[in-house]
Parts: C-alpha cells; structure tokens; sequence
C-alpha cells in the first residue's frame, strides 16, 4: 500500500467512527427516560347526594261514583269517613220501573223457551220447516237478549263499591233526584299514598323512577316514612318551570291524610361504580378521545369513552382497567413506546 492509499484510508476510517459516535450520541439522547406524573385508576363511588322538596299528600286511587241510570235516591247505606269493601251496597234509587221491566222480560224469556223445547221435538221429527225453526231460534236470542238488559238496568239502580276505601263525599241525600252517570259519591284508597312535589328544571334530570325517598309528615309530629319515586311529569309548569314527581308510601294504619304538608327527601344513591381519572389526562383528537398511559415504563397511548363529569374528574365508561397508570403531568413530552420514568 502505497503512502497516498494510506492516508485516504486512515481519513475514511476516522470520518466512519466519528459519524458512528454521532450516531451512537443522538441515539442515547433519544432514549433518555421521560420525568412523567401518574395516577393509578380504581373504581371510584361519588358520594350519595340528596335533594329536599315540600309536598303534600294526595290519595293513591280515588272515584267519583255514579248510577248508570236516573232516578230518585231511595237508600243510602254508608256515612263520610266510612270504610267499605269491594262490593259492599252503597246505595239505591228507584227501581220501581226496572224490577217490572225485569219481571216482563224474564216471563217473555220463559215463554219463548218453552215454545223452543216444544217446536225442538217436532223438528227433530223432520216435521217443521227449516224457515220456521229458525224463526224460533231467533226469537228465543231476542228475548235472552231482552232480559239481559233488563236484568243489568235493575242492577244498576244499586251501586256499589269497585274497590275497597273510604267514603270522603256525598253530594246529594234520600229523595234526591240524580241524572244518569252524575257524580254521588267518592271513594278514596289510602293503603297507599302519592306524595306530591314541585321539582326544578335543573333538577329533574337527576331524578328517576324507583329512587327512594324519606317523607316526613310535619302534621303527624314529623312521622316518617320511606317511600319510592312513582312517576314525574314531563311537562313544566309554565309560570314556575317545575316539573311535578310523584311519591308512593305505604300507609297500613291510615294515619294519613290527603293535603297534608311534607317534606320528601330524595336519595340520590349512585350505586355505580366509575372510573374516574382527572380532566388533564385527557387528550381529545379529531377520531376520539386518549390517554396515555405507562406500560413496563414505556408509554402507550389507549382510546377511551368518556361518560361525562363527576367532582373528581372525568368518568370513564370504557378503555381503562382498574390498576391503569394514566400520565398526567409530561403527557405533551411523551410518545408511543417512549422510555419513561414515573416520578
């Protein structure tokens, strides 16, 4: 190898080691850990909250009775404040005209099955026409239908109770004149009660159906009572922009009232568990939502759902797992496989 060669060499050799130091150097500053924050997730219950409303007290199932025929009140068996059983008598008006309806109608019924069993023997005979076997028949579901009506008018001239309850009302006394379906008598069940309460809009979202809820009745020296959300309105109250809820109690021993002043508390227990990590941790991009999380110390990315807020943070529906360590201070330093060191 001559001198030249030599030379040429030697400036190759040193120019190749030199750019490999480069290389090595960059390649080392590349890999230098990142100083990351984390926060192990774990299912998180908020807790309980409750929202107080006044209300007052409203019979659970209620009518107003009536006699489906007119006619002059005869009788009445039960006082105001009486308790009745279902189908226990009520009361009566005249059924003068109704019982001799009956009575024609059920001697017409009599007659014409009498004349059916005796054309029947004759007919089996083959010695009466069909044309008038057949009117026959026909008259004997004429009357059948006649004296059912009949018999459903003069059952209608007594009323009685549909269910079991008490007696809050009655609009008219004996001798009185009442018109068909004209409103007598109400009946109220109070086995179980509704309470009635006025509920924001802001919140009404918050209550649901099957919530439970503690009445207490301010009358009754402050009797309480647990009760569940029956049902809630969902048209406001234009003047007041409130939405009316329902509550159902029990009420066993009748102590109460309809109108009674309460107050409802409502349990908001949120029995559902969540996720929640804090809001800087998430990272929002054009095809969802991610976190970054650190992974045998390096750091990966993890699409997640989001299920709105909670005090704590953010509520994560799905995409973390309980143990999960989520960055959040140097998320920004970070990139996919990116050697971290958790601080």
């Amino acid at each position: 190898m001559n001198r030249a060669t030599y030379i040429i060499t030697s400036l190759l050799a040193a120019l190749i080691l030199s750019s490999c130091d480069a290389i090595k150097h960059r390649k080392g500053t590349e890999l230098e850990p990142i100083a990351v924050t984390v926060v192990v997730v774990h299912d998180t219950v908020e807790s309980a909250q409750v929202q107080s409303y006044s209300g007052k007290l409203a019979e659970n199932l209620s009518a107003v009775l009536s006699f489906q025929t007119g006619g002059k009140l005869t009788k009445v068996y039960v006082s105001e404040g009486q308790r009745v059983k279902k189908g226990q008598t009520l009361a009566e008006v005249d059924n003068t005209q109704a019982s001799n309806t009956l009575k024609a109608a059920e001697a017409a019924l009599k007659q014409a099955k009498d004349g059916y069993n005796r054309l029947k023997t004759v007919y089996d005979s083959g010695s009466v026409s069909e044309v008038k076997w057949v009117d026959m028949e026909t008259k004997l579901e004429q009357a059948e239908s006649t004296a059912k009506m009949a018999r459903k008018n003069f059952d209608d001239c007594t009323l009685k109770a549909p269910f079991n309850g008490i007696i809050s009302g009655k609009a008219m006394g004996i001798g009185s004149h009442l018109l068909p379906s004209q409103g007598f008598i109400k009946l109220i069940n109070t086995d179980t009660m509704l309470v009635k309460i006025e509920v924001p809009e802001n919140d009404i979202s918050k209550i649901k159906e099957g919530q439970k809820a503690d009445v207490t009745v301010l009358a009754l020296d402050n009797y309480k009572v647990c009760g569940t959300v029956f049902s809630k309105n969902v048209d406001a109250n234009d003047l007041s922009h409130t939405y009316e809820v329902t509550i159902l109690i029990p009420n066993p021993d009748g102590k109460l009232l309809s109108g009674m002043v309460c107050k409802a508390v409502i349990r908001n227990d949120n029995s559902n568990k969540n996720i929640i990590i804090p809001y800087e941790s998430v990272q929002l991009m054009p095809d969802g939502r991610y976190v970054w999380c650190v992974v045998n110390n390096t750091s990966k990315r993890k699409r997640v759902e989001t299920g709105g807020f909670a005090s704590g943070g953010v509520i994560i529906t799905s995409g973390l797992d309980n143990g999960d360590s989520v960055i959040v201070k140097g998320r920004q330093k970070v990139y996919e496989d990116g050697i971290v060191i958790v601080q």
